[in-house]
């Protein structure tokens, strides 16, 4: 994962939400792009906004190099099978 893939996901227009999968096995969701911060002088840190906890001020501080893989969704719930 490069710094210039992430903020061409977070640039895309028009916008696809996406999940950042880390090598530890954590997921972080990135719903819009303002849950996403990325400093224009940033090379591998950037901020993400925590949806999972609950508490609107949670936010992560990640090292690109800990990003296993970028997965897009379609912006659709996924159905359960019966």
């Amino acid at each position: 994962m490069t710094i210039e893939r992430l903020r061409a996901a977070a640039a895309a227009q028009p916008f696809k939400p996406f999940t950042l999968h880390t090598a530890d096995g954590r997921a972080y969701t990135v719903t819009h792009p303002e849950f996403l911060l990325l400093s224009p002088k940033a090379e591998r840190t950037f901020v993400i906004y925590d949806e999972q906890s609950g508490d609107p001020e949670d936010y992560v501080i990640l090292d690109l190099l800990l990003v296993a893989a970028i997965e897009f969704s379609n912006g659709r719930k996924k159905r359960r099978s019966a």
